[in-house]
Order: structure tokens, then C-alpha cells, then sequence
């Protein structure tokens, strides 16, 4: 917001980044994005710092683990939800809701996995960002109030989720993923994860993995 203003008080305009998240593998270093946080974060600060231009950050994609381009890791997903970013940082208002649907964010690891293949220096967190946390979540862009269930290996979380935007969190545990959305006695939406969580990954992988419940 500070940037933003100075820019404003020179007269001049405001580019504001949107990202995802920042995992550099070539550098060893990451940030925690807290699943879909940092995407939702930076398109408010676009929204409330009246930027004129937002850039999505995806120089350097792969390398640095910012791409929105489509992947085997998130599909179209990444798009899919700045849609929604994208609507109220141009209009001024959130977009109305047509389809319900649910997005999954997930690490195929957890933060402490040590990896079989040790050849690279593990992955080091940023000293400024947030602490690492091992979490799945669902996020929700819902016509009416349903609940979310969030089964990971064994252990189910439950949400009630409003409608609109909403976040539902649950622990990062071994196994495969599924979420469904649920009104009254109906599934409306499900979502699981294309890979599941591995005690013993090959590779230390600190990216996350998004799924969709609508491609």
C-alpha cells in the first residue's frame, strides 16, 4: 500500500504482482504461500492500493515455481481462480457465482519429508516469509452455504462454507486427497488430488499442487 501511494504522490501509476507462490529449486530456497493465501492476498492489495496494472508474476516460471502457463502440477487452475481476482481488480465488485466449484492446493510432501534423492541442498524457507506449514486446502466459490469435507488418508475435516469465497483447511497427513461440496443430502462438487502424499519422495518438491473440481 506504502508503494502504491508513493508511486500515486509522483504522479505516476502503480503495477502491482500477483502471485501464487515463489519455489526456486534452482536456488534451494521457498516461500510459504500458505496454499492460495498469497494469490488471494496479492490481488486485494491490487484491489485496495488502486493500482492501475497487475502483473502476474511468471518470468523464470518453472525455475522459480511462479507459473500461472498451464502444468501437469495445476492445470488451468491457477487462471481459473484469478479470474475471480481479475473481475473485481477491473469492475470494483466481486463477480457473481454461476457454478460452484472447488479448488484443491496441497504439497505431495510434507515440509519435513526427507527425499531419497539427497544429490541437491534441501530447499530453505525465506527469512522473511511466512512459517512453513504442512496444509490442504479447499477453496470454495459457491452459489449458496454448503459444507465441504476434506478427506486426506484417513482423516476427514468438515467446513461450513458460505456462499462465495471461502477458504477450508485442513492438516497435510500421508495418502491420497479427495474434497466434495455437499447440499442437504446432494454432492454438488468433488475434487481429488492427482498424486498423493508420499512419506518418501524421490525429489524434495515444496510447490504446490492445485486440482479443480470443474476440468
Amino acid at each position: 500500500m506504502a508503494l502504491a501511494d508513493a508511486a500515486h504522490a509522483l504522479g505516476k501509476i502503480r503495477m502491482q504482482p500477483v502471485s501464487f507462490q515463489d519455489s526456486r529449486p534452482t536456488q534451494s530456497i521457498y516461500d510459504e504461500s500458505q496454499n492460495s493465501q498469497n494469490l488471494q492476498n496479492t490481488w486485494q492489495i491490487a484491489i485496495a492500493s488502486n493500482s492501475e496494472w497487475v502483473q502476474l508474476t511468471t518470468w523464470n516460471d518453472y525455475s522459480e515455481g511462479t507459473s500461472f502457463a498451464p502444468s501437469a502440477g495445476h492445470g488451468l487452475a491457477l487462471l481459473d481462480m484469478s479470474a475471480y481476482g481479475l473481475y473485481s481488480f477491473r469492475t470494483g465488485a466481486a463477480p457473481a457465482i454461476v457454478r460452484d466449484t472447488a479448488y484443491l492446493s496441497y504439497r505431495n510432501q510434507l515440509v519435513s519429508a526427507v527425499p531419497i534423492n539427497v544429490s541437491s541442498a534441501p530447499m530453505t524457507l525465506r527469512s522473511w516469509s511466512s512459517p512453513a506449514r504442512d496444509t490442504v486446502e479447499v477453496l470454495t466459490y459457491l452459489t449458496a452455504p454448503e459444507v465441504v469435507n476434506v478427506k486426506v488418508g484417513s482423516t476427514t475435516t468438515t467446513c461450513n462454507a458460505p456462499a462465495g469465497m471461502s477458504s477450508c483447511i485442513a492438516p497435510l497427513k500421508i495418502g491420497s486427497i479427495t474434497a466434495t461440496v455437499v447440499r442437504g443430502a446432494a454432492e454438488i462438487s468433488r475434487v481429488t488430488s492427482h498424486t498423493a502424499v508420499t512419506a518418501s519422495p524421490y525429489n524434495q518438491n515444496l510447490e504446490y499442487l492445485v486440482d479443480s473440481s470443474r476440468r
